[in-house]
């Protein structure tokens, strides 16, 4: 399970399943929570694709060792997340989406909760391990 943030600005994620019709395009299905003051929203209907969490992981070791630049998860209006410098000094923070799809008669609605909050640049290791079990689990490595 991956965990950003404090308990009241919480990104959480954990791996549902895995889909690899072949070894070239490994996919996984993750739960996703999200918590802001106020607000909260669930999804279990996220998809990530193994070269997207490879690229994530390459940019966020590159964060970690360099402390600047961004690494962005990109999962269409389902889930986004972006992991940015706030300012020069090092401070980091995570700016996070996560969306699902309501119907409602012959209406199909986009439900988004969207914000962010700061990290503290001392979690990157944590974060870029766990990163990188989710990526070797898409990847049949776990």
């Amino acid at each position: 399970m991956i965990r950003l943030g404090s308990d009241h600005e919480l990104l959480e994620m954990e791996s549902i399943e895995r889909h690899a019709p072949d070894r070239a395009s490994p996919s996984i299905r993750v739960r996703v929570g999200l918590t802001l003051p106020g607000f909260h929203g669930q999804s279990s209907d996220v998809w990530l694709f193994g070269q997207d969490l490879d690229e994530f992981v390459r940019d966020v070791r590159a964060l970690e060792a360099k402390r600047s630049g961004s690494a962005s998860l990109d999962s269409g209006d389902e889930f986004r997340l972006e992991l940015r410098p706030v300012d020069r000094v090092g401070h980091y923070e995570a700016c996070v989406s996560l969306g699902a799809y309501q119907h409602s008669g012959a209406t199909c609605w986009l439900t988004v909760l969207s914000g962010g909050f700061e990290i503290d640049p001392s979690q990157l290791p944590d974060i870029l391990r766990a990163f990188e079990a989710l990526r070797g689990f898409c990847n049949g490595e776990g």
